[in-house]
């Protein structure tokens, strides 16, 4: 069975086409599709501007959530145990909730 250049029986394509002809011409056309450290920073910066504003509103949900289940179990907490002190925490939680 005769084989040729990438030893495979004739009428097989070859396992990796784009290693079959000219190994070097391949790496120097990996070479040129490169990027720069600059181009990937200015590619991020674009990319992070774009969902910036998305990111700010899921934040600002999140804590919103978080501040008010704090004050929730904080107002359990005064409200069942009458813990004076979990009381004010639960209280000053729901002003800053409302407030932010």
């Amino acid at each position: 069975m005769a084989l040729h250049q990438d030893n495979q029986p004739r009428g097989t394509p070859p396992l990796f086409p784009e290693l079959a002809g000219n190994p070097k011409a391949h790496i120097a056309a990996l070479r040129s599709k490169e990027k720069t450290a600059g181009q990937e920073w200015t590619e991020f910066k674009s990319n992070f501007r774009a969902c910036d504003l998305l990111g700010k509103l899921t934040v600002i949900f999140a804590c919103t959530i978080v501040f008010f289940c704090l004050a929730a179990i904080g107002a359990i907490l005064g409200a069942v145990l009458q813990f004076p002190a979990a009381l004010i925490v639960g209280i000053s939680f729901l002003i800053r909730a409302m407030v932010t």
